[in-house]
């Protein structure tokens, strides 16, 4: 995982785990929403209580989180070009922190799998505001289970890749590709047509850019 990778992951935590927008986390904690951005953008790395604040709010594994944040280097200058002394220190605090990852795996290794193999679209309307605004870009894994009622997926209609919230009605079986902005059209399946067939993958996370 490079520091973009691990930039996109923070904000993955923030908006899917912790479900803060920027201005809601700096309110809660502190940081200006232009250090946020510059953290989840890999343009510079966060401190060591930022990692905590992140972990307790979004319910991930501390160690896990920590150990990815001292394996992209250090504030002030890259791993490589730091005092010798310092290099070793960090190092034997790395492995430290595998070991203890390592004597009690966590859900979070098949998180960061999760976010780190998923596809992405971008989502070119409003049709899913206020839940994910215009411009976001939206992770998807293929389908390995079956649908869930009320949970996101990326959908295929007509050649356009969005997102739709499916819904399954238990009385009559028909299935609704559903907008979460009421101005925008659903599509609705009867009980023998196969909807399977546009839906692409389940919504895993969602990066949305707030300026």
């Amino acid at each position: 995982m490079d520091k973009y990778e691990f930039g996109k992951y923070l904000e993955d935590l923030r908006l899917t785990g912790a479900r803060l927008n920027r201005k809601q986390f700096h309110e809660k904690y502190g940081w200006h929403q232009n250090s946020i951005r510059g953290y989840e953008l890999g343009e510079r790395l966060c401190d060591v209580d930022y990692i905590c604040c992140l972990a307790i709010a979004s319910e991930a594994n501390l160690i896990d989180l920590l150990l990815l944040r001292l394996e992209q280097g250090l504030i002030q200058f890259p791993l490589e070009s730091a005092p010798d002394g310092r290099i070793k220190t960090i190092n034997k605090a790395i492995e430290k922190l595998k070991h203890f990852s390592n004597k009690s795996p966590s859900k979070q290794d098949a998180r960061i799998n999760t976010w780190r193999d998923a596809e992405s679209v971008i989502l070119e309307d409003e049709s899913m505001e206020p839940t994910i605004q215009k411009g976001s870009s939206v992770h998807h894994k293929a389908l390995t289970s079956k649908i869930k009622d009320g949970h996101l997926y990326i959908v295929d209609i007509n050649e356009y890749r969005t997102v739709r919230r499916v819904h399954v009605s238990p009385i009559n079986r028909e299935v609704i590709f559903k907008c979460d902005n009421p101005v925008f059209h659903n599509i609705t399946f009867s009980d023998k047509e196969d909807y399977i067939q546009f839906i692409v993958g389940k919504v895993t996370s969602f990066s949305t850019f707030i300026t």
